[in-house]
């Protein structure tokens, strides 16, 4: 009597398990999940087409010595405190807007890293940032007008990047909006 000679079944997909180029997949989505959620506050840009995200750090770069910070510092408020009297000379300063909300005050990121002092000059909102890392240099300095609802300000860094931003008002403790500096963009929120 013949054996007959069962031919092998081929196994359907569903009972072959996960190949070893799935679990790396599946391992690397992971870590980008993990490394995104823990550095959601640096995330400066995000990129679908490009696959790509850009960090950035909320802290001011290290490798500036302290005098040349301090030097810095005065060097763009005296340059601020020039063109807020300059727009004053010509009266083009903006007549503020009556506003349910004061602006001024102290301000600070959510992580409390930085904060920015707001104070009115010659008809202009004035923001002066501070890291607290190192509160006795500021930073940046920016001004601007408030229309009810929107802070625009120039705004210039010890570092030699300036730019513009666009603060909304979401309520009376938050500020929240698009900061562009040398072209590179980056969320803003500041609260009371």
């Amino acid at each position: 009597m013949a054996q007959s000679r069962k031919k092998p079944q081929p196994v359907p997909e569903a009972r072959r398990g996960i190949s070893p180029k799935w679990i790396g997949t599946l391992v690397g989505c992971a870590l980008l999940v993990y490394i995104v959620v823990r550095k959601i506050d640096d995330i400066r840009e995000v990129k679908a087409a490009g696959a790509s995200i850009t960090f950035g750090s909320n802290a001011p770069p290290p490798s500036m010595p302290p005098d040349q910070q301090r030097k810095l510092s005065e060097q763009i408020q005296a340059e601020v405190e020039a063109a807020l009297r300059q727009a004053a000379k010509a009266e083009t300063a903006p007549e503020p807007p009556p506003s349910p909300v004061d602006l001024t005050g102290t301000w600070t990121t959510p992580d409390g890293s930085a904060i920015w002092t707001v104070t009115i000059e010659n008809g202009y909102l004035v923001t002066r940032e501070q890291y607290t890392a190192n509160s006795n240099v500021v930073t940046a300095v920016g001004y601007g007008s408030f229309n009810g609802k929107t802070w625009s300000l120039q705004i210039q860094n010890i570092f030699g990047a300036s730019g513009t931003a666009a603060l909304d008002l979401e309520d009376d403790d938050t500020l929240k909006g698009e900061v562009v500096l040398d072209g590179q963009r980056f969320l803003l929120v500041l609260r009371r």
